[in-house]
């Protein structure tokens, strides 16, 4: 039977797929974002994770997380920065300095970068599967998931 943090690593894996599958297919700023607040929890796992194991074992995931993470941010801050200067009707700015156009080309170069992402995200989960299986088994029973 699998423990509380198993399943919840693995609906976290599950959901950050579909989300970067959902992305790719649209390139809509909900799946970007519901990507994002996956790739904080796979990082809050990993935080905890570092509370118990040595850290170093973690140097590499935690970079590739936050490599992806960033990539995507600079896509969800263009489009929260659009949403912004429309919400308060500076469309000159707008297509002055954050054009539509730049926004698809982003889109478009996260897209075809999304395999590499995909294998740095399988890299993540490999390298921290091994823990996650073995971390109720070394935590003190009143602290055990």
């Amino acid at each position: 039977m699998h423990s509380s943090l198993q399943r919840y690593f693995a609906l976290r894996i599950k959901n950050l797929f579909n989300h970067l599958h959902d992305f790719e297919l649209t390139g809509d700023e909900t799946p970007l974002h519901d990507f994002r607040l996956e790739l904080k929890k796979l990082k809050a796992i990993i935080k905890f994770l570092k509370s118990i194991y040595p850290r170093q074992k973690f140097k590499r995931p935690i970079h590739l997380l936050g490599s992806v993470f960033q990539h995507a941010g600079e896509i969800r801050e263009y489009q929260l920065l659009q949403q912004w200067l429309k919400s308060h009707q500076l469309e000159h700015l707008t297509k002055e300095y954050f054009p539509e156009e730049k926004m698809q080309k982003m889109i478009l170069l996260f897209q075809q970068r999304s395999t590499s992402y995909k294998a740095d995200l399988k890299e993540v989960i490999d390298s921290c599967s091994k823990f996650i299986q073995t971390t109720n088994k070394i935590l003190p029973e009143q602290y055990v998931i």
